[in-house]
């Protein structure tokens, strides 16, 4: 009895493994008709379980199944039974004439491969009635001129008509002439040419303008290194092409470190910066003979960097 019991036992536990296996294994493949004109779109629907499933099956518009079915559209494709199984539909076709096959297409549920049925497909051409009388044939369709004829035909009217568009040519371009180019070249001639004043000079003349007006004896002490600072970075410009307008004192001597203007005179521009930095932002106050100082440095920077001409 006991033995008949455990038989029974084993053999319901037997067969709900497999129901569940096969139900976890659901893979149908189906195609909406098996004879199709060639060209004509067919419905494929592939339904598979999710559970256990280590592969899927994505396909795209433009994909090719093989044996010369492509994918044309992607109709549907989803999850139903409670996120158990996928569902996907295609709009397939097939331009290969006779008997074809939809290929086989697999699934694998860890180390077990499930394989679809190939689907027989055939394709023909399209059937012609022979009861039906024949017609005339349909009219001639008149297609617009392309660019290539319509530039022939203006290239031959221009040849036949020469004597008409040569002479009006020539009139708007001595119009244009006239009007822009004369006009033009006359206003550049009357432009003054602007004298170019050496930087050393230019900036010896400034320096001097600076003590002439005496700031720091009169008590403007930052309004005199702001305009001595601004002298000195108007003449690296100039003299060394280096740009100094709305830069920092650092950012200027980390501009001219490969400027060759001697370790001496890097030395004085270097003093001369930071003192006026600290007048400019944390209000120090220099004593007159540092402020003598660092206008003599000016002079002596612009006097020994100045540019030599023949």
């Amino acid at each position: 009895m006991k033995k008949g019991l455990k038989y029974i036992v084993s053999t319901l536990a037997i067969l709900l493994i497999a129901n569940s296996l096969s139900f976890a294994q659901y893979f149908e493949v189906k195609a909406s008709k098996d004879s199709i004109l060639i060209g004509e779109p067919i419905e494929l629907t592939i339904q598979y379980s999710l559970l256990n499933a280590t592969s899927q099956l994505i396909f795209e518009e433009g994909d090719s199944l093989g044996n010369g079915f492509e994918i044309l559209a992607v109709l549907d494709s989803g999850i139903n039974r409670g996120e158990s199984e996928i569902f996907q539909k295609y709009s397939i076709t097939s331009f290969e004439l006779g008997n074809q096959f939809i290929p086989s297409f697999s699934i694998y549920y860890d180390s077990n491969k499930v394989v679809s049925k190939p689907i027989p497909i055939h394709i023909s051409l399209m059937n012609v009635d022979t009861s039906q009388p024949i017609r005339d044939i349909k009219p001639i369709i008149y297609d617009e001129l392309t660019l290539g004829d319509k530039v022939s035909i203006a290239w031959n009217w221009m040849k036949k008509h020469w004597f008409i568009w040569i002479p009006i040519l020539l009139g708007l371009l001595f119009l244009i002439w006239i009007l822009f180019i004369k006009k033009k070249t006359e206003k550049q001639e009357n432009i003054p040419v602007k004298e170019i004043i050496p930087a050393h000079i230019l900036a010896n003349s400034r320096l001097k303008d600076l003590e002439e007006q005496q700031f720091w004896q009169k008590g403007k002490q930052k309004e005199y290194n702001v305009q001595l600072t601004e002298v000195i970075q108007e003449y690296i410009t100039n003299r060394y092409k280096v740009p100094t307008t709305e830069r920092t004192s650092a950012e200027i001597l980390h501009s001219l470190r490969f400027v060759e203007m001697g370790v001496d005179n890097k030395a004085n521009l270097r003093e001369l910066l930071m003192l006026s930095d600290l007048v400019k932002f944390a209000k120090e106050l220099p004593t007159p003979d540092e402020n003598e100082k660092v206008l003599r440095n000016g002079y002596e920077f612009v006097k020994t960097t100045q540019k030599i001409t023949h």
